[in-house]
């Protein structure tokens, strides 16, 4: 399944469609509790979170998908790889996403993220 592919899959999730696929990983089942989804392109970024003291916990997933997808958080100046397939927590001040991987060309890249509470 290309990447763009998989986004109209997540584009059914989000309205609400049945799953499409089963929830056999943590991954799957909590990639649906996620509450924001968003979709990059090579050289895109896109801004989670801008605090001037507060630090704030997100969770950032992406699904398993074909290829070598990474994802990079920066927060706070530390950078997270998330691997397809995988979440991370970061914790910081400023969190920027963005791709880690080279993207084809016509394909997006799809992210779901949310706010959690420190552990």
């Amino acid at each position: 399944m290309k990447i763009s592919s998989f986004a109209a899959v997540m584009g059914m999730l989000a309205g609400g469609a049945a799953p499409a696929f089963s929830s056999s990983s943590g991954v799957d089942a909590e990639l649906l509790k996620m509450q924001h989804e968003a979709q990059l392109q090579n050289g895109e970024k896109l801004l989670i979170a801008y605090h001037h003291s507060r630090i704030t916990n997100y969770r950032v997933c992406i699904p398993e998908q074909p290829g070598d997808v990474r994802l990079e958080v920066i927060h706070d100046g530390e950078v997270t790889e998330v691997l397809d397939g995988t979440c991370e927590t970061v914790s910081g001040r400023h969190i920027d996403v963005m791709a880690g991987s080279r993207i084809p060309a016509g394909d997006d890249l799809v992210l779901k993220f949310g706010r959690v509470k420190a552990a």
